[in-house]
């Protein structure tokens, strides 16, 4: 394929982010549906906690397992066997429940089983983009920065997809449409994911590959990495764990109705979408510590809104300006990922990483919750508007910032490729 038009090529990174948009929407269509699911069944908040604890758990051992598949079998394999395996469970949920009902331990079952294919699937892909943003002639910034948009418009998009279709169809039918756009991921990965030379695969095989606590200790020993990984994890609990805690409480003790609500979620996701997409356009001439630090006081800014003001109108466009300055924060952690881990052993490295920032949300919802009922939900979130805060200041000071660079490793190694050979060698001939 190295004779393939610059046209071509680029036409084949989108078709990428188009497969992972139907991952995207199929998953988001598919929690509001098994939520409302599970909910209008057992009407029980504690099988709902069930299902939610039984999404978390292969979420994390996909993530540490995953990433080693990746690196034995590579991305091709390993992205279309999981994605299959996941269409597969898409397509058994609803005939289960046409034939049987619900059933609901074989119910969480199929839950289960789909969160743990999830993990690997994007894995294979994001260990890849380096390569495929260098052959498409895409930079770096840009495919990690089109890849969160897409993901972020799915995400706003399918719960009100599901909505519709449950309220005026039914469980099943959504469920249907769940399992029709995940064919449509597959068949476009199936022909846009390039697969490597047998010769390449033959190397992979038999070069060294990390242990789970060599990757970790490769990214406690790299700086960057080290920073990264620390940064998102504190990020992600306090966030996640102020979406699932302390946002409902508040908005109950303040009288809003469902409405406002859905106002604030809906000025969030679009300030994200405007974010990202404008660091998709210009993402890759900006300084990273900049982009880094404004993220972070934007992010902190839209907490403390949350906690100061009563005013709908202001939250919302506090809470859209944070959300903004927030968007490239995502990519641009991705694209440094890629960026400081070898290709030999990027899955693993990656995957590791992912690991551990999922670890952090147990701990982060226990500690925020009990804060919450010590403290009080408006006092929760002023703490973390200014932990958040606070890190901007590491962001601006620390050494392991200056890291942030445009270089991937395999360019430093002994025998460097021209990017012509490169293009060759990996999507053969």
């Amino acid at each position: 394929m190295s004779g393939l038009s610059a046209m071509r090529r680029r036409a084949m990174l989108y078709g990428l982010i188009l497969a992972a948009g139907c991952f995207s929407l199929a998953d988001a269509i598919a929690d509001v549906t098994l939520t409302w699911v599970i909910a209008s069944h057992t009407e029980s908040a504690g099988w709902l906690g069930v299902a939610g604890a039984l999404g978390m758990i292969p979420l994390i051992a996909g993530a540490f397992f995953g990433g080693k598949v990746v690196d034995r079998i590579g991305a091709r394999r390993t992205a279309m066997l999981a994605a299959c395996l996941g269409l597969t469970i898409a397509i058994v949920i609803p005939v289960m429940i046409d034939l049987m009902g619900i059933v609901l331990p074989l119910l969480l079952i199929c839950i289960f089983a789909a969160e743990l294919f999830d993990t690997p699937a994007e894995l294979a892909i994001e260990a890849q983009l380096p390569e495929l943003a260098r052959f498409g002639g895409m930079p770096l910034e840009r495919l990690n920065a089109l890849d969160e948009l897409v993901e972020t418009i799915a995400g706003l998009s399918g719960p009100l997809i599901a909505g519709i279709v449950v309220t005026r169809m039914g469980t099943v039918p959504a469920l249907w449409i769940v399992a029709a756009i995940a064919a449509i991921g597959v068949g476009v990965l199936w022909q846009v994911l390039p697969n490597r030379p047998e010769k390449d695969r033959r190397r992979a095989r038999h070069s060294d590959r990390m242990t789970i606590p060599q990757a970790a200790s490769f990214i406690w020993r790299t700086p960057v990495l080290r920073w990264i990984i620390s940064f998102s994890a504190l990020l992600v609990m306090l966030l996640a764990s102020m979406d699932v805690v302390l946002i409902p409480i508040v908005m109950e003790q303040a009288g809003w109705s469902a409405q406002e609500y859905g106002w604030v979620l809906a000025a969030g996701g679009l300030g994200a979408v405007t974010g990202t997409a404008a660091y998709a356009w210009k993402g890759h001439l900006l300084t990273p510590r900049i982009v880094v630090v404004v993220g972070i006081l934007g992010t902190s800014g839209a907490v403390g809104a949350l906690a100061v003001f009563s005013d709908i109108a202001h939250i919302c466009l506090a809470v859209a300006a944070g959300s903004a300055a927030a968007g490239p924060i995502s990519p641009l952690l991705n694209t440094q990922m890629q960026r400081q881990t070898p290709r030999a052993n990027r899955g693993g490295i990656l995957g590791v990483g992912t690991g551990l920032v999922l670890l952090c949300l147990p701990p982060g919802f226990l500690v925020i919750g009990l804060g919450a009922e010590l403290l009080g939900a408006k006092t929760m979130l002023v703490c973390i508007a200014v932990t958040v805060a606070s890190t901007s200041i590491i962001a601006m000071t620390s050494p392991a910032i200056r890291g942030l660079a445009n270089v991937i490793p395999e360019s430093r190694t002994r025998n460097p490729q021209s990017a012509k050979d490169r293009r060759s060698t990996w999507f053969g001939k």
